[in-house]
């Protein structure tokens, strides 16, 4: 009998620390979340995890204001249906659009921001 891998439940701190790497990002697909790596047209999931509840009602509300990134991830990993998949990243640059000085302030504030 083969035993099940427990997925790893991160914390708001975890997924800050994700978010600051350049090589990686939050991708939700349904109820399920993964750690991804990308760059030069490439990505690659790390691992599946999933978020704690405060980690996750964060997530959604910093999209939400423009503090971190949220966008279509392009492919999807679990699912058929098309464009299903989203990731979050900080802003980093204009890569990803404009942040207001306060948005930007506010990510600051979190250790969610890059020098401008």
């Amino acid at each position: 009998m083969s035993k099940k891998k427990e997925i790893r439940k991160i914390s708001f701190e975890e997924l800050k620390e994700i978010l600051r790497d350049p090589f990686r990002v939050i991708v939700e697909e349904g109820n399920t979340t993964h750690i991804c790596e990308y760059g030069q047209e490439s990505y690659k999931v790390l691992e599946r995890v999933s978020l704690s509840s405060e980690a996750h009602k964060l997530i959604k509300h910093l999209s939400t204001n423009n503090i971190i990134y949220k966008s279509k991830w392009g492919r999807n990993i679990v699912s058929d249906i098309p464009d299903f998949a989203t990731f979050y990243d900080i802003h980093r640059g204009d890569i990803y659009g404009n942040q207001t000085s306060d948005e930007y302030e506010i990510a600051e504030s979190l250790g969610l921001a890059e020098a401008r």
